[in-house]
């Protein structure tokens, strides 16, 4: 009897069963659907734009599981694949990639997706653990999130894994911070950081949830101040670790950097400007001033996407000198106020709004140059983090409408999201590749440095690498976008280099030379310039002026092979065969790298009648090179002349 009762007054307490699309599954599903509305089309693109640095070109990811500690190696030099910073759980994922499925461009699409309908999910979770009160609102706004149309570029473009995964330990991070507010068990303040470090060591920026798991601790009011202290206390533990790893990474003993090496070859030439013109700006007030407009365009391109472009470099988003009369720097300086003291005003009551405030400005900080220039000016990607605090800002503001039940949030989120997804969809096919994302995008980008020198350069390629497929106009098309980009800088080394030789290659070789010696005022400390100009009068039969440039050559770049090789030849054309094999030889020490250059040197001594040199050259290339058939016919030949 005693039994049936209990049983009875279970029933009676039991909570009332909710709506099917107020439950977890439902809203779980609605989020992976979404994503893959938006994203399915992915599955069908090809690689485009930075995949080549972190994957096609990338000769340690390419390896697969061959050699996984190289991936958490960290240099920096001349080769793309070492401008991906140091990200080696990004690497190690694409290796995956690689070991599974191989050079696949639909499965690391498909990986995306999945890792992006996972993140949205998590940040659910993460935000009902915040709010348990509001959790359809929470829902609503997650939906907000994963349709926004600035996503698209680090869903679609596979090289943005990294800020997928970043955010997706970020939110673990975060997460694990407030089940131990909300009396959870120690443990999760000793994983938390490991958790933390797996973030940073996606991508760099994860270091901003160091930030948002600090300002959620404080206004954590809920709980007492010892577990407050106790989660702070965490979160320096993983700054530590993260201090520890990155003063090791980047110290002598770990860190490989060739750079005065190329300055040596006279090949070095590094163009930080070109993503982002602060990194030359020496007055901490000019880049104040520009941060704040950057802040501005931040919140505006959230609210009013539109137009979308895969690039905000130089000079896309020009910098302001006299920034003070500028109305995206008072409209900066003003959305900033107006969210730093919603934030603090909400240091004693924790609500979406101040939680949303506090999240956006301190994830959009490291992106504001203030502290130390960023890669780029901005770009839609360094919203992915940022715009949660956004779209928790939304929802705040939705809370403090009177009368707004859960049937008018839903309608005025239905308002905003579906023209967004409507966007997002649209813009998604851009990123198919690298020429789709070029060419949908390049009428909105006249004034970007970058973008009309990767089309053109793009082009250019196209129109060596296919001639079959060229169009009338195509060179016209391609000296256009060239001379965009020099009409908004004259800085930037390879745009010489590229547009000089398109004039070459189109005949019009007197502008292909006023080019390279252009570049050769610009950059007098690299050797390229020297060597076009060389390779302009060795073929006009001009060997004295062809002479005189490959020496210049060799005195910036004494280390690069390739300059003593043209020397050489150009002395030996020349008819001054001394001159050529002293070059040869000098140039000998830095070709152990070179095969072509053992093969030039012997077939020269061989024509200067000095065939025991020319053994004893060929000998030592094939010490080098014991394969080369061409030396090992060489070797051959000369020793069947010697017996």
């Amino acid at each position: 009897m005693a039994k049936r009762e209990k049983k009875n007054v279970r029933k009676e307490v039991a909570k009332p069963k909710q709506p099917f699309w107020k439950r977890g599954a439902f809203q779980y599903a609605a989020i992976v659907i979404l994503v893959f509305i938006q994203y399915a089309q992915t599955a069908s693109f090809d690689y485009a734009l930075d995949d080549t640095i972190f994957i096609t070109n990338n000769s340690k990811v390419q390896k697969g599981w061959k050699d996984i500690p190289a991936l958490f190696e960290n240099s920096w030099g001349g080769s793309s694949e070492e401008r991906t910073g140091y990200r080696p759980i990004t690497l190690l994922s694409f290796a995956t990639d690689i070991q599974f499925f191989g050079m696949s461009p639909k499965s690391s699409h498909i990986i995306n997706m999945l890792f992006y309908a996972l993140g949205c999910v998590l940040l659910l979770r993460l935000l009902w653990s915040m709010f348990p009160q509001q959790q359809w609102l929470v829902f609503l706004i997650t939906v907000l999130y994963a349709v926004h149309p600035l996503h698209t570029e680090v869903v679609a473009n596979i090289k943005s894994r990294d800020e997928l995964l970043a955010m997706i330990f970020g939110i673990l991070f975060i997460h694990a911070h407030i089940k131990f507010l909300k009396k959870g068990p120690i443990w999760l303040l000793i994983i938390a950081p490991l958790i933390y470090f797996l973030a940073t060591l996606s991508k760099e920026s994860a270091i901003t949830f160091i930030g948002v798991s600090t300002a959620i601790a404080l206004f954590w009011h809920e709980a007492p101040w010892k577990r407050r202290l106790l989660s702070v206390g965490s979160t320096v533990l993983a700054i530590g670790l993260l201090a520890g790893t990155w003063m090791y990474v980047y110290s002598e003993q770990f860190f490989q950097d060739n750079t005065e090496e190329l300055r040596q070859m006279g090949t070095y030439s590094y163009d930080a400007f070109v993503g982002n013109a602060l990194a030359d700006i020496d007055s901490k007030v000019m880049i104040w001033g520009n941060s704040a407009a950057i802040f501005w365009q931040s919140v505006k391109v959230f609210f009013w996407p539109h137009p979308m472009v895969h690039d905000y470099s130089f000079n896309q988003l020009p910098i302001l000198i006299f920034f003070w009369s500028s109305p995206r720097f008072w409209l900066g300086v003003l959305s900033l106020l107006v969210l730093g003291v919603t934030a603090l005003y909400g240091f004693r009551k924790k609500s979406m709004l101040t939680i949303g405030a506090a999240w956006f400005i301190v994830t959009i900080s490291v992106y504001l140059s203030v502290a130390a220039p960023a890669s780029d000016i901005f770009a839609e990607r360094f919203l992915f983090f940022p715009s949660i605090g956004l779209c928790l800002i939304v929802g705040g503001i939705l809370q403090r409408i009177p009368n707004l039940d859960f049937e008018k949030q839903t309608m005025v989120v239905g308002v905003l999201t579906v023209p967004l997804l409507m966007m997002s969809v649209k813009r998604v096919p851009a990123w198919e590749n690298t020429q789709s994302l070029l060419e949908h995008d390049i009428d909105k980008l006249d004034n970007c440095v970058r973008a009309n020198y990767n089309y053109a350069l793009l082009l250019h390629q196209k129109y060596d690498k296919f001639p079959e497929k060229r169009k009338r106009g195509d060179e016209q098309q391609i000296l256009k976008h060239y001379q965009l980009a020099l009409d908004q800088t004259d800085r930037l080394s390879n745009l010489y280099l590229a547009m000089g030789n398109a004039y070459m290659r189109f005949g019009l070789r007197e502008k292909g030379r006023e080019t390279f010696l252009a570049y050769a005022m610009a950059y007098p400390q690299l050797s390229k310039p020297f060597t076009q100009l060389g390779n302009y009068y060795a073929t006009s039969d001009q060997l004295d002026s062809a002479i005189y440039y490959f020496n210049k050559a060799v005195e910036v770049g004494k280390l690069d092979p390739n300059n003593h090789l043209k020397l050489g030849l150009a002395y030996f054309n020349a008819g001054q065969i001394d001159k050529a094999l002293g070059a040869m030889a000098a140039g000998e020490k830095y070709a152990a790298q070179s095969v072509e250059y053992y093969q030039k040197y012997t077939i020269m001594c061989i024509k200067a009648d000095l065939y025991q040199r020319a053994y004893e050259v060929a000998g030592r290339g094939l010490s080098n090179f014991p394969n080369d058939a061409k030396l090992l016919d060489m070797k051959r030949q000369l020793e069947a002349a010697r017996r």
